[in-house]
């Protein structure tokens, strides 16, 4: 088979159930049956592989001048790998790139689905692994919570913190997690959400990024590639001009980007002396009225997230501090232990308390979008987005919510990866009940 017509047409029957237990039937039959389709999914989801674009056209035989390119689906897996093991693409490897894909008008939407690292069926890393075991997760640290604080959860948190005292506690941003931003000793610079896929738009703290390792590397030893953990968020700290411009293509405002770095990741260094080494940094509260008034005051762009150590002696301690943060505009608070090491997993040593966690208030997930339906025939929505079709726990869900006509018009046209889902509680059957829309996730 000398296109990928075969693979587009197996992924988007994949993507035609909602049922988690199809979508494994379907998938499994495919591998064994469909040429080039392992391949798809593998440099799809492998989250260490990196192409440098995010889009490729369709080029028509005759555009080519009469030059003779030979096309087929190895070259183009072949030159993939020559780009994710570059520093960047230039424009003639993407356009190469693009002839390479133009075997067909489907090869060329397969080709974008895996430089996009989304192959838009439902399809992700722990469900491909059912059947590629050798695929590679991208793992990240991430936080405990107790859906009704306080719970069983932060009963654990506060055993491993010794006594409340011992609790270390920042402003929870709202912004896009960055894990990990890599520098590596030749200059290049790498920022990844917590899926492992790449933020092309976030090039602007490369200098500064750079003047942070080196100076860690020459105070404390750290080797490169040296990696630190945060989050990006835009400088008048609204998290919608943040979703407007972390992925964009064109139109691009590098400007409004401010990178909060809260450590450096070592394996085997406690986590207050890795805080401490970015002391050269200026420090920001991460409260709006603090965050503004830093950036207003300084060229820079990359700064320290400020914590608190001896802040509590009981839980209504922090239950009056996370309700005074929320009620200034933040979105919560993250508490740590201080000297745990840094883990690649849901860790107990991180507890995020929010609203939703503090009202004992439903349930907060980000679902992965697999379809939508237009809005009800007869209304204005009959042309947009009425709902989302996500996946939660093998069962199909209708997610809709507040949105603007524009962003249902657009989710119909581009429909997100992940959205994050507010609901009541579970059904007994193991669904959400009443499931409402609160974002999209760029950064899953």
């Amino acid at each position: 088979m000398n296109n990928l017509d075969k693979v587009y047409d197996a992924l988007e029957d994949i993507a035609s159930v909602s049922s988690r237990k199809l979508k494994l039937e379907k998938l499994g039959v495919y591998l064994k049956e469909v040429q080039w389709l392992e391949e798809t999914i593998e440099y799809a989801l492998n989250p260490f592989k990196h192409y440098k674009t995010s889009k490729v056209k369709m080029i028509e035989s005759e555009k080519l001048g009469g030059v003779i390119f030979f096309q087929d689906p190895y070259e183009v897996f072949f030159f993939l790998d020559i780009l994710s093991k570059q520093k960047g693409a230039s424009n003639d490897d993407k356009d190469h790139l693009s002839m390479l894909a133009s075997m067909s008008t489907k090869s060329v939407a397969v080709v974008n689905k895996i430089v996009k690292k989304d192959l838009r069926c439902g399809v992700h890393r722990s469900t491909a692994k059912n059947f590629m075991p050798d695929l590679p997760i991208y793992k990240v640290m991430k936080a405990e919570s107790d859906r009704s604080f306080p719970g069983k959860e932060w009963e654990k948190f506060v055993e491993l913190c010794g006594a409340y005292t011992g609790i270390v506690s920042a402003i929870k941003l709202d912004g896009y997690r960055v894990s990990y931003v890599t520098a590596q000793e030749d200059g290049t610079v790498e920022y990844l959400s917590t899926a492992g896929k790449p933020y092309h738009n976030f090039g602007v703290f490369d200098d500064e990024v750079m003047d942070l390792a080196w100076d860690v590397h020459n105070k404390h030893g750290i080797p490169f590639p040296m990696k630190f953990d945060g989050e990006c968020v835009s400088k008048d700290g609204d998290f919608q001009t943040m979703q407007k411009h972390a992925r964009r293509q064109s139109n691009i405002d590098p400007e409004i980007y401010r990178l909060i770095l809260w450590e450096v990741v070592h394996p085997d260094i406690a986590y207050l002396e890795r805080y401490d080494m970015l002391d050269s940094l200026h420090t920001t509260t991460g409260e709006i009225y603090d965050f503004l008034e830093l950036v207003n005051s300084t060229s820079k762009k990359v700064f320290r997230l400020k914590v608190f150590t001896d802040l509590y002696s009981c839980v209504q301690d922090v239950i009056d501090h996370a309700w005074r943060v929320i009620s200034d505009g933040n979105e919560g608070l993250m508490l740590k232990t201080p000297y745990h090491e840094h883990e690649y997993k849901r860790s107990k040593h991180w507890f995020k308390l929010k609203a939703l966690y503090l009202k004992g208030l439903g349930i907060e997930v980000d679902l992965p979008v697999i379809g939508f339906e237009y809005g009800r025939e007869g209304t204005r929505l009959e042309k947009m987005l009425g709902a989302f079709i996500c996946e939660y726990k093998g069962h199909r869900v209708n997610v809709s919510g507040k949105m603007s006509d524009k962003q249902r018009t657009a989710y119909a046209e581009n429909l997100p990866s992940f959205i994050e889902v507010h609901a009541d509680s579970e059904t007994n059957d193991g669904s959400l009940r009443l499931p409402i829309f609160q974002r999209h996730r760029e950064d899953k």
